[in-house]
């Protein structure tokens, strides 16, 4: 698919806990997925040597990572430096 479609998917779901209630299960789903959409994006940007994407997403995707992180808290810092990296793509 296109990297900025999956950049754009990626935003979409950092949005999504914003406008609808997620229970645990369906809130690890979304991580489980956000997690597998990053790390082909990750593969690509490695590839093509975008090494500021690169560390964008290696960011996001260590958030993912930590049940403790929050979408409240960590994600939504996130989300806005990967907005602005689907402007400029």
């Amino acid at each position: 698919s296109e990297p900025a479609m999956d950049r754009f998917r990626i935003f979409a779901m950092f949005e999504l806990p914003k406008r609808v209630s997620l229970n645990s299960k369906q809130e690890q789903l979304l991580r489980e997925a956000l997690r597998s959409k990053i790390e082909v994006l990750l593969l690509g940007a490695r590839k093509r040597d975008n090494v500021r994407f690169a560390d964008l997403l290696s960011k996001i995707y260590s958030a993912t990572e930590d049940p403790v992180v929050t979408w409240s808290n960590a994600v939504p810092e996130l989300a806005l430096l990967l907005q602005d990296e689907i402007l400029v793509a």
